[in-house]
């Protein structure tokens, strides 16, 4: 053997391991998918990393976006594959108070709770949740392994009523306080002034503040809801259709501001002080007024009224300006739901100028997430339609025009339909929650006329069904469960775990070693539990079955769809 003979092949090998070492960096490693290998034994249809369907009908981009597909609206995940979203409000750990040994690793825990939300079916951490369940938050990357998706949430209809924080110069006044007693509807939910320039300063400064770098830049993040009804009173169903239990619709915003007082010094319960006094929707809607009319005669002919002037004329209450308005004039009338004892001019201009405040509303928190959460979903406030109502279509068709997703609830036919007429060119995301507190580890506690149900096994079937009528409905690109775990406040069955994290049903549809939250020391007694074979089997086992039903009919529409050359 020659020289050249015995040196070829050891040139060969050094000019391999050249190659190599220069063709690692631009081939790496494909990543392996993060969710657990088990999970594909659940029953579960072949899912992508972020729980979307193995169907890419769109091509790949950074963030989550919305998609029709004939009358299907769906989500699509950066991959570009059909995702139906399937979420859970408040996934929190539990509390000491209860008995449970607490949460001793954080990180694990949230870990485990992902994975079993998964193995439910579940691949959305709602609002309120936790940032331990969500890869990222808006304090900044966390240490996940097993990543979920999440809505995130910002509420600056709440917090800038006490300047939380001090986003803006200061506080923003509540209309809902400045009623006097010619209001007779509920006054425990606020309603923030959003024609205050302090409103959008705090919008835009909260977003600001409360967007990390890997938060603006995570293609988990799916979107980012604005507001929560619980604090924007005039959101919630009006009076066209009945609500369950009956009494539960909420004001025309358009009477609130005519009605309220228009100076406000402070508000004592939020232990706030206002520099400026001025109530700017008021004056908003009179400046409104005076562009549509031009003079006080002009408006009073209208409406058959008696003002003296567009501003105020003699004080609140007891003036006869405009501003002095509050529900006590005849042409006006006291009814703040339906304006069934207004003129007709009067309820007209009102009904008008309620949608000029929710065009205000979502025109500012649209554009203060877009701005500093450039390229995710903008959700509306969760959630419309409720008590199984019909918020006011001036309500719901500027949530459409200016968010890319809207919450509402549909509880009947009918709702639907008239949300539809309202709202025609947006996906919907439903809201749901259902109690047994006989059949929980609240069981001490009755609910006499809460519309719960008597076992966990019912509680399920409810999901299901209302579960199949969303998926039923092509507008509705998804369904939120309240709530992870039950209430002690409200003293509710509403969770899929009790107090101390302990599931109503079986844990896992199939096994996944050390993922389940007693795992991870989620232990101890709830409140007055019952014997623990009373609430074994119900409800988690007929959540998870009909979320992989759903998830089974998804996939079987989604593989007649064609591959889109781009969506929204």
């Amino acid at each position: 053997m020659t020289a050249r003979a015995v040196a070829l092949p050891f040139a060969l090998a050094g000019l391999a391991l050249i190659l190599n070492v220069i063709r690692l960096p631009r081939r790496p490693a494909p990543r392996p998918d993060p969710r657990p290998a088990a999970l594909s034994g659940c029953g579960l249809p072949a899912l992508d990393r972020f729980g979307g369907l193995r169907r890419a009908v769109a091509p790949r981009r950074r963030f989550f976006r919305v998609v029709r597909l004939g009358a299907r609206w769906i989500f699509l995940t950066p991959r570009g594959d059909p995702f139906w979203l399937l979420g859970v409000f408040n996934v929190q750990p539990p509390d000491r108070r209860f008995g449970a040994a607490g949460v001793p690793n954080a990180a694990a825990w949230g870990i485990a709770t992902a994975r079993q939300l998964r193995a439910w079916g579940f691949n959305t951490a709602a609002e309120y949740s936790s940032p331990w369940v969500e890869p990222v938050s808006r304090y900044g990357a966390r240490n996940h392994h097993d990543p979920l998706p999440f809505v995130d949430l910002l509420r600056p209809e709440w917090y800038s009523l006490a300047n939380r924080h001090h986003y803006a110069p200061g506080p923003v006044k509540n209309l809902v306080a400045g009623l006097d007693a010619e209001y007779h509807n509920y006054r425990g939910d606020p309603l923030p002034d959003v024609f205050d320039p302090n409103f959008a300063i705090y919008a835009n400064r909260q977003a600001e503040a409360e967007t990390s770098p890997a938060l603006a830049a995570s293609p988990w993040l799916i979107g980012t809801a604005i507001g929560d009804t619980d604090s924007l009173w005039g959101f919630g169903p009006g009076g066209a259709l009945p609500t369950r239990p009956a009494g539960k619709s909420s004001s025309n915003i358009g009477w609130i501001a005519l009605c309220t007082n228009f100076r406000q010094t402070g508000n004592a319960a939020l232990g706030v002080r206002y520099r400026n006094s001025r109530v700017f929707t008021k004056y908003a809607l009179a400046r409104w007024l005076r562009h549509r009319y031009g003079t006080i005669q002009a408006l009073d002919r209208a409406w058959h009224a008696a003002y003296t002037r567009l501003g105020d004329d003699g004080g609140y209450g007891r003036g006869t300006g405009l501003l002095d308005e509050d529900g006590r004039d005849p042409w006006v009338g006291r009814d703040d739901v339906n304006l069934a004892t207004a003129k007709p001019a009067v309820r007209a201009d009102l009904n008008a100028f309620l949608r000029k405040f929710a065009d205000r509303y979502f025109a500012v928190t649209a554009a203060a997430v877009r701005r500093f959460r450039p390229g995710h979903l903008v959700f509306g406030p969760a959630t419309l339609n409720g008590w199984h109502g019909l918020t006011r279509p001036q309500i719901l068709a500027a949530a459409a025009q200016y968010d890319d997703v809207v919450q509402a609830s549909f509880g009947s036919a009918q709702v639907y339909r008239r949300t539809l007429r309202a709202a025609p060119n947006r996906p919907f995301v439903t809201w749901m929650g259902f109690t047994a507190n006989a059949n929980s580890e609240l069981a001490a506690y009755a609910r006499p006329g809460a519309g719960g149900f008597p076992t966990q096994a019912a509680r399920g079937a409810a999901y299901a069904a209302q579960l199949r009528r969303d998926f039923d409905r092509p507008h509705v690109a998804g369904a939120k469960l309240w709530d992870w775990a039950d209430s002690w406040g409200e003293k509710a069955n509403w969770g899929l775990v009790s107090l101390v994290g302990r599931p109503y049903g079986p844990s896992h549809p199939c096994p996944i070693a050390n993922a389940t939250p007693t795992a991870t020391g989620l232990r101890g007694k709830g409140p007055t539990a019952p014997p623990r074979r009373a609430i074994a089997a119900g409800f988690t086992g007929a959540v998870a079955a009909a979320n992989r039903s759903l998830l089974w009919a998804f996939r079987r529409e989604m593989r007649t769809i064609q591959v889109l050359a781009h969506g929204r």
